[in-house]
């Protein structure tokens, strides 16, 4: 018996794969089938010099009926992007979602009103050429940094730090062992930070301080600061972040 197509997964050395069947055997054969799909193209900041490092999006058209999985990727070498394999559709590209880099969120060609994107129509065995995104404007950053505490004045080590802005812009860092912390966002965008400390089950015996209390299935639970109001103004901020638990030297200081 011969089956074209691959000889194994992710591999593609030969147009055939031979399969061998004794007396009394069978096979089980699996195919694949994915949209022979492309968008290239590249991001330019205001002055048309491109950006590596942006992340790239790929999303359903607003009101229409496409489904994709979540589709993205990241521009490489001279802000070249390529997303592939997608479903035949009409898309929004959209870049800097997760807002790395100095600027908004930006909508192909170069918006940040989604309301007026212009979508890219994906048509299979086609590739959909030059769609070049343009940041219109590079913003600031703003340093946020300070260090978490327990409500008993200990530095907390390991514990995450999630800034919101009220328009749902999220960025996040960690403590290191003396409870600081520091991570860029985007300035201009007022919001509220907190921490929050994993404690897991093996942990709560030797940490009764805390006061974790499990679901009967449960391995891990969050325990969350009170938030702290975060101006939107462009200069660094010294922020205290005190724990509502108390401290306990089995903690991890790592």
């Amino acid at each position: 018996m011969r089956t074209r197509g691959r000889t194994a997964p992710g591999r593609y050395p030969s147009a055939e794969a031979t399969v061998n069947l004794g007396p009394d055997s069978g096979v089980s054969v699996s195919f694949t089938v994915v949209g022979d799909t492309k968008i290239v193209g590249r991001v330019f900041d205001p002055d048309g010099i491109p950006i590596e490092r942006v992340s790239l999006a790929l999303e359903a058209a607003s009101g229409k009926t496409d489904t994709v999985g979540r589709m993205s990727g990241c521009t490489k070498s001279g802000g070249r992007q390529k997303l592939e394999l997608m479903p035949a559709g009409r898309y929004d590209v959209v870049a800097n979602e997760t807002a790395r880099q100095p600027f908004s969120t930006v909508c192909y060609p170069g918006t940040t009103d989604f309301r007026t994107a212009t979508p890219i129509i994906v048509t299979m065995g086609r590739v959909a050429e030059n769609v070049d995104v343009r940041v219109p404007a590079i913003e600031k950053l703003l340093r946020l940094a300070g260090r978490v505490l327990f409500s008993d004045g200990i530095p907390a080590s390991r514990a995450d730090v999630i800034y919101v802005s009220k328009n749902g812009y999220l960025e996040r860092g960690s403590t290191a062992a003396g409870g600081s912390f520091g991570f860029p966002v985007l300035a201009g965008r007022a919001g509220k930070i907190h921490s929050e400390i994993m404690v897991w089950r093996s942990e709560a015996a030797r940490c009764p301080q805390f006061g974790a209390t499990f679901r009967p299935n449960g391995f891990g639970v969050t325990l969350k600061s009170p938030t702290t109001a975060i101006p939107g103004h462009p200069h660094e901020c010294n922020i205290s972040v005190a724990l509502k638990v108390s401290s306990f030297k089995a903690w991890p200081a790592q």
